[in-house]
C-alpha cells in the first residue's frame, strides 16, 4: 500500500489504522475496536459509483475504488508469487500399488510411510533382508561397525587427525561414513 503511493502515505494512514482495528484477530477472538469499545464497529462500504451532486464526494469514491482495485491487484500478485514458490519445490511422483509390507510381529518399524520418504529404485541390484535391523528403546536403528574400509590423514588447525571410512552393519559399503 505504501510502496505504490510513497507521496501519499500520510493520507492513507487513517484508512490502514481503520482496517487493522476493524478486522478480526484470532488471539483476541474479536476486533481490537470491539475489545476497546465493547461494540462492533460500523463498516464503511462504498458501493458502485452513483451520480452525485457533490464533486468532492464523487472524487473520494473514485479514488477509493481505484485504491481497492490496486489492493486486489497486489493480492493477486502475492498469491501468484506464493503459488510459484510453493510449487517450485514440489515434484510429480508416481507410485504403483505394490505388495503389502509384511513385517514380523516383534517389529518396531511402523508399516506406513509418507510418500516423500520413497525413492525411485535405480539399477538391477536387489537387496533382500529376511531380518529387520534391531532398534533401541528410543526407536533408533542399532548399527555397529563391521569393517574399516579406508584410512586418511587430515590436517585440522595444525593438528594431524586420522579419519577412517567405516562400513556399518545392515548397510551396504557405499553407505559407509568417515
Amino acid at each position: 500500500m505504501v510502496a505504490n503511493r510513497l507521496d501519499q502515505w500520510k493520507r492513507w494512514l487513517p484508512a490502514a489504522e481503520w482496517w487493522y482495528n476493524t478486522n478480526f484477530h484470532t488471539r483476541l477472538q474479536c476486533t481490537p475496536f470491539e475489545a476497546l469499545y465493547g461494540y462492533t464497529p460500523q463498516q464503511l462500504s462504498v458501493g458502485p459509483l452513483l451520480e452525485n451532486i457533490v464533486q468532492a464526494a464523487e472524487d473520494v469514491v473514485i479514488q477509493r475504488q481505484q485504491f481497492l482495485q490496486l489492493l486486489k491487484d497486489n493480492l493477486t500478485k502475492a498469491q501468484a508469487r506464493m503459488k510459484y514458490y510453493a510449487n517450485n519445490r514440489r515434484t510429480d511422483r508416481e507410485f504403483a500399488v505394490g505388495n503389502m509390507l509384511a513385517l514380523p510381529p516383534e517389529s518396531k518399524v511402523h508399516p506406513v510411510f509418507h510418500v516423500s520418504l520413497l525413492k525411485k529404485k535405480v539399477g538391477n541390484r536387489v537387496v533382500v533382508q529376511s531380518r529387520l535391523p534391531s532398534t533401541g528403546s528410543d526407536g533408533q536403528f542399532l548399527v555397529q561397525p563391521v569393517a574399516i574400509l579406508q584410512r586418511q590423514t587430515v590436517k585440522n588447525n595444525n593438528t594431524v587427525v586420522i579419519q577412517v571410512l567405516v562400513q556399518w552393519s545392515n548397510l551396504p559399503p557405499e553407505d559407509a561414513t568417515w
